[in-house]
């Protein structure tokens, strides 16, 4: 009786990614295919495929970077020493030359138009300021004009005043000179009466 047949499928590529392969490449290594039949055994050998890296997630290799510094805080633990602590900015290795310089001109754009914004609010609040102060001002300046004119009134009236006043002590004046003088002569002729009768 004659042995059974034995058939042994393997994958035909098998994905090898070496150490020293450059950017991350896989290199597909031929797989032996053996057919193992009850007479003769044939080996078939195919050539090697160089296919290129599937590309990586960027969120992959941030938890791949992460891994490994945590992997290095775990030894540097064990060694006694201490992890500096990770920064909590955000890394753009992810991005290309390209998308850096638009992101950088983007940033540039937003902080110049934010503040493009807050001068134009603040000389808006300005001009809102010059124009309280402006209205105050000529309110002012009209009452100091009315003031003045109300100042002028009083002086004037002061020296017609003042006139009066002059003009009614000389009268007061001259009436004190007559009534001295009407006493004088009252008297003088009270004298010469005497002198006649006696």
């Amino acid at each position: 009786m004659a042995a059974p047949t034995v058939f042994i499928t393997v994958p035909k590529y098998v994905a090898i990614t070496p150490a020293n392969a450059p950017n991350g490449a896989t290199i597909v290594a031929p797989m032996v295919t053996t057919t193992t039949t009850t007479n003769t055994t044939t080996t078939t050998t195919l050539l090697p495929k160089i296919k290129p890296a599937p590309p990586q997630n960027p969120t992959a290799v941030q938890i791949s970077t992460t891994a490994s510094s945590d992997n290095d805080c775990s030894d540097s633990n064990s060694s006694s020493t201490t992890c500096p602590p990770r920064g909590k900015k955000r890394r753009l290795d992810h991005l290309t030359w390209e998308e850096k310089i638009q992101r950088k001109k983007l940033k540039n754009r937003v902080a110049a138009q934010t503040s493009r914004d807050r001068k134009k609010a603040r000389m808006e609040e300005m001009e809102c300021e010059i124009k309280e102060l402006t209205a105050r001002t000529q309110i002012l300046v009209n009452k100091c004009e009315s003031l003045q004119v109300i100042n002028d009134s009083l002086l004037e009236k002061n020296q017609k005043l003042d006139m009066e006043v002059e003009t009614l002590r000389q009268q007061l004046q001259e009436l004190q000179n007559k009534q001295q003088q009407q006493q004088q002569s009252t008297a003088a002729s009270a004298t010469l009466f005497s002198r006649c009768a006696g």
